[in-house]
């Protein structure tokens, strides 16, 4: 086995293993990141790590030079904060204003598309003259907000709830917002209708439609904000509860480029801002932990989706965005932390995959929704694993079974509470039909457990999904039980056979006393069944194999 002749700093800090492709397999699944240590420095390293200082001087030279350039690029991005509008650094957009402004005119010329098309079209614009607040009354945006902040926000910590408290205020007192914010309010009040325990409202059915309207069509054209972001990112958490793969997975990819759009996925201070006061215009870029927030959020949406549904997540060119703080009783950051860990990535090798499965065993958490979470990221995991062959170690399976009947609990309390996250239904079913994959004792004994929880699941739901999924689990476990059934009829045929041999000998008054010798059973035999001690002593013709 040939070893790699360097490993990059983050493999070499965590010593895992490194296949020193950039970015190599680990730091690409864990969506770490991934660099070289220059020449220069790997010669001044302590002498007790040998088979990392032995470098080739030129192509680190030139990954340091390359370094450098990149870092020259990332000041050349431009971010237009009065608009929300980020562009890179090879942009049609930014090519002309970044000219003026080089060549020292005195008035630069602004951030716009110049000769973008031959305008020989007027463009369509949608209008949208209904806003949130004549659609849901003061009182009931105040339950479902609280709703919202109560079962969403500890885990999707997205928004500053002070400051969007006092948004709504002003804008049910008359001083209009924008329609990104009337997009927001309404995602945000549909999660608190969706979560607050009663059927679908006619008024939630209103808030939905209305929001759609703002997200496909304004803020498709009209140009996004971070309000619209943030829309986005709450838009894909109620499609995946309520709708298809296909509408969650799409909402999610979206939400990405409507990120990148705004340039959340960049740090301020690594952006030039295109303003004459220089100054950030919105909240999300004078809260720096709210606007990373919003881009890892995004990001653990887009990843878990993708891994869940078997599609490719949105890599964001040049992302560079920080990972958020901690908060005590928030749980954004485990979310965040648990959704890297659930690689995606075609080539992913069998050794990450296996480090990632025992990473989120050892993670447990004290949000019921995150231990369900967990769970299915096992499952994604063991679906990855069937993959390679052999497929999982026995090992690995205690942990993937162990985590799924960990989380049939919190199943069920998150039902009673009438939080109905997508998990609550996936967990119990996808932990079936694992049992019945890995179809050992061990896993086959824990079904009834798995379909004691999906029966009260669905009991309490009484949705199609529910019944659909129990009914389904049920006629898997009766395909098995045939199969096993039919085993059996083989088995027990071959054991009726020697019974009918043993009759006939008895019939022909065949003497199996006089059959038995004292002969010993040949060393031979031993080597092709080594437990044979418990046979009696039987005659054989001759003491050796055949040649």
């Amino acid at each position: 086995r040939q070893r790699v002749r360097k490993a990059c700093v983050s493999c070499q800090q965590k010593k895992r293993k490194c296949n020193g492709l950039q970015p190599c397999d680990t730091c690409e699944g864990y969506g770490f990141d991934c660099y070289y240590q220059p020449a220069a420095q790997a010669q001044s390293m302590p002498a007790e790590h040998p088979r990392t200082s032995h470098k080739r001087a030129a192509p680190e030279h030139h990954t340091s030079s390359s370094r450098a350039e990149d870092n020259k690029r990332v000041r050349q991005d431009f971010l237009e904060p009065n608009k929300s509008r980020y562009v890179g650094v090879g942009s049609a957009i930014s090519f002309s204003h970044k000219l003026s402004r080089d060549m020292g005119s005195a008035n630069t010329a602004r951030l716009h598309s110049y000769a973008w098309n031959a305008g020989t079209r007027p463009e369509a614009l949608p209008t949208f003259s209904c806003q949130i607040a004549q659609i849901i009354p003061w009182e009931d945006l105040h339950a479902l907000t609280a709703v919202y902040f109560d079962v969403v926000h500890p885990v999707f910590g997205v928004l500053d709830q002070a400051g969007f408290n006092l948004r709504c205020v002003e804008h049910w007192m008359g001083d209009t917002q924008s329609l990104g914010f009337d997009a927001l309010v309404g995602s945000v009040c549909a999660l608190g209708s969706l979560f607050s325990g009663n059927r679908k409202s006619v008024g939630e059915s209103d808030l939905v439609s209305a929001t759609k309207v703002l997200l496909d069509n304004i803020s498709m054209i009209h140009g996004a904000t971070e309000d619209f972001a943030v829309a986005w990112i709450l838009r894909s958490i109620y499609l995946r509860c309520t709708t298809r793969p296909h509408s969650s997975w799409m909402a999610t990819c979206t939400t990405m480029h409507v990120i990148e759009a705004v340039g959340l996925h960049r740090e301020i201070d690594t952006l030039s801002i295109s303003t004459t006061t220089r100054e950030a215009s919105s909240s999300y870029n004078k809260n720096l932990d709210l606007r990373r927030r919003v881009f890892w959020v995004a990001k653990a949406l887009d990843l878990i989706f993708s891994c869940e549904y078997g599609r490719s997540a949105t890599e964001l060119d040049g992302a560079n965005c920080n990972e958020p703080s901690m908060v005590d009783g928030d749980y954004t950051l485990e979310f965040i932390e648990l959704a890297k860990l659930m690689s995606i990535y075609l080539m992913t090798s069998r050794e990450v995959l296996e480090e990632s499965l025992m990473t989120i065993f050892e993670k447990r958490s004290g949000c019921q929704l995150l231990n369900l979470m967990r769970a299915n990221a096992g499952f994604c995991i063991y679906r990855r694993l069937c993959s390679f062959d052999p497929g999982a170690s026995s090992e690995h399976l205690k942990m993937i079974t162990s985590m799924g009947e960990e989380a049939l609990l919190p199943a069920q309390a998150l039902v009673l509470t009438n939080q109905v996250w997508w998990d609550v239904l996936t967990v119990p079913f996808h932990y079936i039909c694992v049992l019945l994959h890995i179809n050992s004792i061990e896993s086959l004994s824990q079904l009834a457990g798995g379909m004691s929880a999906l029966r009260k699941v669905n009991r309490h739901l009484g949705t199609h999904m529910a019944r659909e999924a129990e009914v389904v689990a049920e006629l898997l476990i009766k395909v098995c039980s045939q199969r096993k059934q039919e085993e059996i009829r083989y088995l027990n045929g071959q054991l009726s056979i020697r019974t009918e041999i043993d009759t006939q000998a008895d019939t022909s008054n065949f003497q199996p006393d006089a059959m038995r010798s004292r002969t010993p059973i040949p060393e031979w035999l031993y080597d092709v069944a080594p437990d044979w001690d418990f046979l009696p002593s039987l005659s054989f013709q001759n003491d050796s194999p055949a040649a």
